[in-house]
């Protein structure tokens, strides 16, 4: 399946949204910069289908966080809604058309603009597993070691890390 792999998201003061990206499937990677035809609301849940695929780096995590929270939303949603909910059934399984039922449904609106505004420290984090403290991620997990060579992480990335590692129980510690 084809997506577009995000390097950088710009909102402007007149909320253009404009994205540098490359497609998965050409290779070598050729990223282009190009404004992004919708609103907020949209981008997110185009990052939450998988069409727009940012990484911890872009916008140093901010992006992998608002997918992590809507997500979160999506689940809690779908749940209180799911006698309400129009689906359709694909490949045996029943699907409700995300976009077509959120896009202009307050609720979301009301979630995002909320989760836009939310304060976040500034703080920068350590990642505890066990005794030792988080140095690096690899494809399969991630690198642990002395707290000397601890690496740091902001409140997007060590929350978005944290979730995706969630069965090691990591734990944030305050720089």
């Amino acid at each position: 399946m084809s997506y577009e792999k995000v390097k950088q998201i710009t909102i402007t003061k007149d909320n253009k949204i404009f994205i540098t990206s490359a497609c998965n499937n050409l290779i070598p990677l050729d990223y282009s910069r190009w404004e992004y035809k919708g609103d907020i609301y949209s981008l997110l849940l185009d990052i939450n289908s998988g069409e727009l695929q940012p990484t911890l780096s872009t916008s140093k995590g901010k992006y992998e966080y608002y997918n992590l929270r809507v997500r979160e939303w999506l689940k809690e949603y779908e749940e209180k809604n799911k006698d309400t909910i129009p689906r359709h059934k694909v490949y045996g399984i029943y699907w409700w058309d995300v976009k077509q039922n959120l896009k202009v449904d307050i609720e979301f609106k009301t979630f995002v603009d909320n989760l836009l505004k939310e304060k976040v420290p500034k703080d920068n984090y350590k990642l505890k597993y066990e005794d030792n403290y988080l140095i690096g991620l690899t494809k399969f997990g991630f690198k642990y070691s002395k707290y000397s060579k601890a690496k740091e992480f902001n409140y997007y990335t060590s929350k978005v890390i944290k979730d995706n590692l969630s069965k090691y129980n990591l734990i944030s510690e305050v720089c």
